[in-house]
């Protein structure tokens, strides 16, 4: 439990209770015992979070000049004994999820890191680049899944849970802190009356990534046994070499396969059947499709037909990295100068008085 709260950030900001997790950690000769009785009757005696599950929202747009709500990034402040319950049962996950995630999930698994995604990501489509038979083309797909947290439906949580061997006093409590939940939304730095939602999960509550990765975890768990099956085949960039047929980091996906149409169609049906199950819905219009060289665009249409997303030419970034280099490596990573001269500028403002 106190490692929870050491493990929160300090001076986020302010949650319903206008407190912040520096007053717990200044103050946890004073007011640990309460807090430690409250809590650990919700974590095990099933005691109810709602008297605590109340969470402003705080809309960060994404793009300079927002014009949509679909412009802005929904972060939930959440009271922060809350957050020390779910983080405590994120940190005891975490432990647990390098043995029931998919090799090819890397994001919040211990010992998986993110530059291991990107170089991959790197090699295979160097080798799909190569790829000049047209008998053993391949198809790579960037995916791209609208409103990941906010969509997710709660019977569809529990039930993966509960095929994932949780236990029941677990899967309970989790249930207990998803369902509870009332959110009241900032509006000019005031929150307006609150609303009770039906289905998601909170951007900023410390459980909700380790709920997306055991989600995202179905869609994985199809792929596989297609691939198992031998309904899709993996791009295997060397003799004996691992045939992959998907990445993952949270929501940031990648799929690849022979550009054959019967695999596009069991592509297609895996993404349908795991929309309709959890309640997520990738988003056709955003998607983005590469092929091996002299695939014929007659036949690219064909393919289309089957599997309708956007023919690009390349996919030039994977989890802000390049996925091809030119001749100016100068130029490749001009975007990693901008924004570090963003932060300093940032920096600066923020060092200069009124």
């Amino acid at each position: 439990m106190q490692i929870a709260i050491i493990n929160l950030k300090a001076n986020s900001a302010p949650r319903p209770d206008g407190l912040s997790a520096l007053f717990y950690q200044k103050h946890w000769d004073i007011v640990g015992a309460d807090i430690l009785d409250f809590t650990l009757d919700i974590l095990n005696n099933r005691g109810s979070p709602h008297n605590i599950n109340n969470t402003f929202i705080s809309l960060i747009p994404k793009v300079n000049t927002p014009t949509t709500p679909f412009d802005f990034r929904p972060i939930s402040l959440c009271n922060v004994i809350l957050k020390i319950i779910t983080k405590t049962m994120a940190n005891k996950i975490k432990f647990i999820l390098p043995n029931i995630t998919n090799d090819f999930q890397s994001a919040f698994v211990p010992s998986r890191l993110i530059t291991n995604n990107a170089l991959i990501v790197f090699e295979t489509f160097n080798y799909i680049k190569k790829v000049r038979k047209n008998n053993n083309a391949y198809v790579g797909i960037k995916l791209d899944i609208v409103k990941a947290y906010d969509s997710i439906e709660w019977i569809f949580i529990k039930n993966t849970l509960t095929v994932m061997g949780f236990p029941p006093k677990l899967i309970q409590t989790i249930m207990l802190c998803i369902t509870t939940v009332s959110f009241s939304i900032f509006i000019n730095g005031t929150p307006v009356d609150p609303f009770y939602p039906t289905r998601g999960i909170r951007q900023g509550d410390p459980l909700s990534p380790y709920i997306f990765i055991l989600c995202v975890e179905v869609l994985s768990g199809l792929i596989s046994k297609s691939q198992h099956e031998g309904l899709i085949h993996g791009v295997s960039i060397a003799t004996n070499a691992l045939a992959i047929s998907h990445l993952l980091y949270a929501d940031d996906s990648l799929l690849f396969f022979r550009a054959d149409p019967q695999e596009a169609n069991v592509i297609m049906n895996i993404l349908q059947t795991y929309q309709e199950a959890s309640g997520q819905r990738v988003n056709l219009d955003k998607l983005e499709m590469i092929f091996s060289p002299n695939i014929a665009m007659d036949f690219k249409k064909i393919f289309q037909d089957n599997l309708p997303i956007k023919i690009s030419e390349g996919i030039n970034k994977y989890l802000g990295m390049p996925t091809h280099f030119g001749i100016s490596k100068e130029h490749d990573f001009s975007f990693l100068m901008d924004m570090i001269w963003k932060k300093l500028k940032g920096w600066k403002e923020k060092s200069l008085s009124f």
